[in-house]
């Protein structure tokens, strides 16, 4: 058929993550990755306080990591969605004076 066509049939690589040099990024990658851990590794059995794996900074007795999730919600509710409740639809109203004046309030 190929002959008949004048034409060629070729497969090109299909995944692009089987390239040489993927492989050699992905490589150096999971090596970059591997020296942070061994600097920094977050499974010390002999480190008995919470600490972040970046900044090594360790937190003090106060912290409680089973309060993790509760908390955060706690934060969210308190900060977030409070302080969105709260904002105001403003404009500058066509007066002299230009005062700005409040629309609406979301509630």
């Amino acid at each position: 058929m190929q002959e008949f066509s004048n034409s060629m049939y070729k497969t090109s690589e299909q995944h692009k993550e089987t390239t040489k040099a993927r492989i050699c990024r992905d490589s150096k990658d999971m090596e970059t990755i591997l020296s942070f851990f061994r600097d920094r590794n977050p499974f010390d059995s002999t480190e008995t306080k919470l600490r972040n794996i970046e900044s090594g900074v360790t937190a003090d007795e106060s912290a409680n990591p089973e309060c993790a999730l509760a908390i955060g919600k706690k934060y969210i509710a308190r900060n977030v969605w409070n302080t969105a409740k709260q904002i105001y639809l403003q404009t500058f109203a066509a007066s002299s004076s230009n005062e700005r004046k409040v629309l609406c309030k979301i509630r």
